[in-house]
């Protein structure tokens, strides 16, 4: 994988593009969300970037299946398992969500309803095959390349020079919504560390990948907002589709060329996060669960069964479980980080601003949410006595 090629995958498994963000703006103003953005960028998207960074080339040379490996290395089987059934629930409930979104883009453009599961199931076919084939890096450049031109015309068309600046005093829950989705649209440099045994020269490529994406990421996403703040100053009237309406102003043409590339957002996030889910159950043979993990085609077709079986459940009742198993897979990874690479003065304040922004996403939905946040636990029970009684039988055998 050259470096162009895990740029691309990066960006499409940290990001994906600004479809989908319009709604952390409202309420807010650009100066909020500059603000917001500055904050994320230096307490969670640098230390994230930068603990992905240093566990992938540790381990570069090793099929261990990223995160996963990394915590059955620093703390043992039995956190291993756990941290391996919260990773493993979190991604298949998060890929899940991508067929649908890309579903609802296609019915927007009048496909009629009753084709949504036979589209879905068409896109989850369709990244199948490129991820079997092993095109997903190429076809990751492309897709990134189309997302983001509707927003460089955009940008060329719009005069900059007359730039209205809307400014209001964000509430507090206003506040909270737009830094839980940027948090969203941030989080994804570990996954991309699944497949670092693929890449050639991991220490040069994985730095600069991941400083190109950390940087544009955080341009991209404030330039996109002041584009959209131009021309629809009160923020109130912002909602999901807002930059396919800005785009039609622009004519037809450039309507089409917004939604298609919404379309290629969910159907590039899919691609990349099929490739690292695919290399991410090569943990479980690390953990002792069968050679077969480290097969690809194997864990392609797992993947392909279970995201068949996802669309078909509605997931909005599931994406705040997500979160929160999120938050504890992340929690796990940064004490690994901390006991295979040593404590360090950087390391320290990087994980405690990390652990601060988890503790801040649960309290967030822990308000709306106690019922995820109970399964959650339940799950995390659940995992601990698996992990007990397979190391008790291995010890007994």
């Amino acid at each position: 994988m050259n470096i162009y090629a895990l740029t691309a995958m990066t960006f499409l498994s940290v990001s994906g593009g600004p479809i989908g963000m319009e709604i952390a703006m409202i309420g807010s103003d650009i100066y909020t969300i500059l603000l917001c953005l500055t904050w994320l960028l230096i307490t969670y998207i640098v230390p994230i970037a930068y603990m992905s960074y240093e566990l992938a080339i540790e381990f570069k040379d090793m099929q261990m299946g990223g995160p996963i490996g990394w915590v059955q290395k620093a703390l043992g089987k039995r956190w291993g398992i756990a941290n391996a059934v919260w990773d493993l629930i979190d991604t298949h409930i998060d890929n899940s969500i991508y067929p649908v979104l890309f579903a609802d883009n296609v019915i927007s453009l009048g496909v009629p309803e009753d084709y949504k599961t036979f589209v879905a199931w068409g896109v989850i076919f369709v990244v199948f095959i490129i991820n079997w084939g092993e095109v997903e890096g190429l076809t990751s450049i492309f897709l990134s390349i189309f997302i983001l031109s509707p927003f460089i015309g955009l940008m060329l068309v719009t005069p900059w020079n007359n730039m209205y600046v809307y400014s209001s005093v964000p509430t507090f829950t206003s506040l909270r919504t737009t830094l839980t989705i940027l948090i969203w649209n941030v989080n994804g440099y570990d996954m991309t560390t699944t497949y670092v045994h693929k890449v050639e020269d991991a220490e040069h490529k994985y730095f600069w990948a991941y400083v190109f994406n950390t940087v544009g990421i955080y341009c991209m996403m404030f330039l996109v907002f002041c584009l959209g703040t131009y021309y629809v100053h009160d923020t109130s009237e912002w909602s999901d589709g807002l930059f396919v309406s800005i785009a039609s102003y622009h004519g037809v043409a450039f309507k089409w060329w917004m939604g298609l590339s919404a379309l290629a957002a969910s159907f590039g996030v899919l691609t990349a996060e099929l490739c690292s889910t695919s290399y991410l159950y090569n943990g479980l043979y690390v953990l002792g669960f069968g050679k077969i993990f480290q097969n690809r085609q194997f864990n392609l077709l797992i993947n392909l069964i279970l995201l068949c079986c996802g669309v078909l459940i509605k997931l909005d009742t599931l994406i705040s479980l997500s979160a929160i198993l999120n938050t504890l897979t992340l929690n796990c990874e940064i004490v690994a980080w901390l006991k295979i690479k040593g404590l360090s003065y950087w390391r320290v304040i990087c994980s405690c601003w990390i652990f601060f922004n988890n503790v801040f996403i649960m309290s967030c939905l822990s308000m709306e949410c106690i019922v995820s946040i109970l399964i959650s636990f339940g799950l995390a029970i659940l995992s601990i006595w698996l992990s007990e009684f397979t190391i008790s039988n291995e010890q007994n055998i």
